[in-house]
């Protein structure tokens, strides 16, 4: 592996903990704070945070599949989204970018 690809192995696996990270403490937050005290209105009133609860992934598409469907959709998806990293990954260099 030369430096580049390093350094974009590490860049990409960086914004993903941070992304990973960030939506994590922010569901935490949102469950706590938001069960005790409900909607909250931020001044001028254009922003109201609600809690919601998504159960079956991208717009509740999921939620009324068995739980082995769930289960097989989320390995196909691990799966799926493996292979596109380890395609990306392994694709030549453009002009010597690392991006």
């Amino acid at each position: 592996m030369n430096s580049s690809r390093i350094l974009r192995t590490i860049l990409v696996l960086l914004i993903l903990i941070c992304t990973a990270g960030c939506d994590q403490v922010t569901k935490h937050i949102a469950r706590s704070e938001l069960c005790k005290t409900g909607p909250v209105m931020l001044p001028g009133r254009f922003i109201e945070f609600t809690l919601a609860d998504n159960p079956g992934a991208f717009l509740s598409l999921g939620a009324s599949l068995p739980q082995i469907a769930r289960v097989v959709l989320t390995i196909f998806l691990g799966v799926g989204l493996a292979f596109c990293s380890f395609f990306s990954f392994e694709r030549p260099d453009c002009n010597g970018s690392p991006f």
